[in-house]
């Protein structure tokens, strides 16, 4: 009966350790766990609060040449591969996260203006100072979105050269109204 009473004893004991080893190790799991989803919620907080200088002047001309209907631009991480994304406003003030690829050929032909001429004013920061020349740029663009291409423009030609190639009559028009000087060929 002893030996009964003892084996009940080793059993309760090892019974009783290993809960408590198992208690130990999910507290451990869980800190681990809560601490890995605080850094993750950090660190994609960080990225999208310290865009990268090209976004950030992209974003300002974006804003612009869509006649403030985008608003933000961002690298968006839903995917298992990050990649470009814009912030809508639309009518209602509600914002939509919008992929290039869902966007109109105009609005992508403007985001990629306006990588084109952020990337521009980066190697003019640098001392490198580049001509701008576009060949029918704004067939794409609405007439708002084309006054707003050429105010943009009329803007950077004070401080680099801008050619505008066009073919489009309304266009050549529209940006003598900016101050462009027109030259047939």
């Amino acid at each position: 009966m002893i030996e009964k009473d003892e084996a009940a004893l080793d059993a309760a004991l090892t019974i009783e350790t290993c809960r408590t080893e198992m208690a130990s190790a999910a507290e451990d799991w869980a800190s681990a766990r809560i601490q890995t989803l605080i850094l993750t919620h950090v660190a994609r907080r960080q990225r999208l609060e310290s865009t990268n200088p090209l976004l950030s002047a992209a974003e300002a001309y974006f804003t612009s040449l869509t006649c403030g209907r985008y608003r933000k631009l961002f690298i968006s991480e839903d995917s298992k591969t990050p990649e470009l994304a814009a912030l809508l406003h639309d009518e209602k003030h509600d914002e939509k996260t919008v992929r290039p690829s869902a966007m109109s050929e105009g609005t992508r032909d403007q985001l990629y203006l306006s990588l084109r001429l952020a990337a521009l004013d980066q190697a003019q920061s640098r001392g490198v100072t580049l001509p701008f020349i576009a060949d029918d740029l704004f067939i794409t663009f609405d007439e708002a979105r084309a006054e707003a291409g050429f105010a943009t423009l009329s803007a950077l030609a004070q401080k680099r050269q801008i050619l505008f190639l066009t073919h489009h009559a309304h266009l050549a028009d529209m940006a003598a109204r900016f101050g462009a000087t027109r030259h047939a060929v």
